[in-house]
Parts: C-alpha cells; structure tokens; sequence
C-alpha cells in the first residue's frame, strides 16, 4: 500500500479523534456559549426557512393561499391556524373572502425584502461565529496538544500514525523540534483558519463578515489542495506543510525497518535499494 494512503487514513483517525474531544467538551456545561448559540441557531434556521418559503409562494388570492396550504408550500403556523378557524366559521361567501383576504394580506404584509433577509443574514451569520469562539480556540488547545505536544513525546508518532506505522522525522538528522512540529501542523489541521475566523468576526464590519469569511475559506481550502498536491510530485511524498517545516513522514514495516518510496504502488526497505550496475560496451 502506498504511504499516501496510510497517511490519509492516519489523518482521519487523528482528525476524527480531534472532533470527537472537541465536541464532546463544547456541547457539555462546560462551554458558556452553547445556549446563546443554539438560540441564535433557531433563530437563523427558521429566517432562512420563511424567507425560501415566501420565494416559492406567491399568495395574493384566496385561492393561491387554498392551494399553498393544500400542496404543503405553505407551513407557517400561524396562517395554518387562520385558516383552519376560518374554515370551521360559519359565514358567508363575501364575509368568507373579505375574512380570507384579510389572511393574505397580513401573509404578504409580514413578507421580508430581500434587504431584510441579507440584513438579518449578516448579523446572525457574524453572531453565531462569534458564539463559536469558545469551540474554534479549544480545537486549536486540543490539535495543538495532540499534534504537537503528545507527538513529540512520542517522537513523531500520534495514535492514527501509530497504528498506520507512520512517523514524521526531521529531513536532517537530528531530534524532531517543537518548532517544525507546530509549524507542519499549523497548515495540515487548519489552525490558523479557526484563529482567524475568531479575530475576524470581533474585528470586521458585520456587512463585509460573510465575504471575508468565504475568502478565508477558500484560502484553506486551497492551501490543502496544495498540500495534497505537492505530496503527489514529490518523491519523499513530503506536502507543503513538510517542505516548510523541514521534516518528512517515514513509513516503517512490522519489523521497525524503514521503507522507501519505489513508485506510487509499491515500496521498498530502504537498505535493500542500491543503484544499479551499469554496463559499459567496450
């Protein structure tokens, strides 16, 4: 199996473990922000739920807003209830609609622009990132006390590598520093996206918040696809994150002997590759 592989499935493990810390510990008593968040979560799900409700329905007759409710467009329940009551009210036909259109009317009053709705957008987007703070710094505690700390007492090895018999090793000979070790990590767990999403939504406009969160996505978004991609073109299998760090990930067999990188699919131990003898024609 190519190293490549192993070194997904190692950083999955480590990845999943992560969240599992993660989410264990913010959605405990112990965050303070956790009902404040799922508030304006609420809050947020159901702007965006009556705002594409209103775009597919256009009530302005009696017989539109029959026909949103029978076809289910139409789940607000407050206008379910008026209707139902009206329906249940013994009237005549003209008091029927003047009753009814007074139900569509009050419908298209409440209505939000669509200035409104990027308004309110904006500010619950920018408020739930905020709320988020506690969540997107401890991530960043536990990565960097798993990813850099823990690895180093292991000497290179977390639990995902452990198991996928994978180590990261300085390029030179030499002891593995914490230097290299935060560095490496610091692009491969997206660290320094979560600390700057959390300055961010403290620092800018609530207008521009969404844009400058999108940029900052696809800033990590692409550093990853680099990471990935440099660790297809190079030999040592070393991403980005390697390169600038200086280290590489060495891959070992069930006897401790270090392999090397033959090709994509197979390898070979290190000590068993020499160069080979050329003949010279005489």
């Amino acid at each position: 199996m190519d190293s490549l592989f192993k070194r997904a499935l190692a950083y999955l493990l480590d990845l999943g473990l992560i969240m599992i810390v993660v989410s264990c510990i913010s959605n405990s008593s112990i965050n303070p922000q956790s009902e404040k968040y799922r508030e304006l979560y609420a809050n947020f799900s159901k702007l965006q739920t009556n705002y594409y409700e209103q775009q597919k329905n256009d009530i302005k007759t009696c017989n539109d807003l029959k026909e949103a409710i029978d076809d289910k467009k139409l789940t607000e329940q407050k206008y379910l209830d008026d209707y139902e009551n009206l329906e249940k009210e013994e009237l005549t036909e003209e008091e029927y609609n003047k009753k009814c259109l007074t139900i569509v009317s009050s419908y298209n009053d409440n209505k939000i622009t669509k200035e409104e709705y990027n308004n309110k957008f904006n500010y619950y987007y920018q408020q739930l990132q905020r709320e988020s703070s506690f969540t997107y710094i401890l991530d960043v505690i536990v990565t960097l006390l798993y990813v850099v700390l823990f690895q180093k007492y292991t000497n290179g090895q977390t639990l995902g590598k452990k198991i996928m018999r994978l180590k990261v090793v300085p390029l030179q000979d030499g002891q593995l520093t914490y230097k290299q070790l935060l560095i490496r990590n610091i692009f491969l767990f997206s660290i320094l996206y979560h600390l700057l999403m959390v300055f961010t939504s403290f620092v800018i406009p609530e207008k521009y918040f969404v844009l400058s969160s999108d940029i900052l996505y696809l800033m990590d978004y692409f550093l990853s696809i680099a990471i990935v991609g440099t660790m297809f073109f190079n030999k040592q299998r070393r991403g980005l994150h390697d390169i600038i760090a200086k280290t590489r990930v060495a891959l070992f067999d069930f006897g401790g002997n270090e392999l090397e990188e033959k090709n994509f699919f197979s390898l070979k131990k290190k000590e068993d590759i020499t160069p080979k003898k050329q003949n010279h024609k005489k």
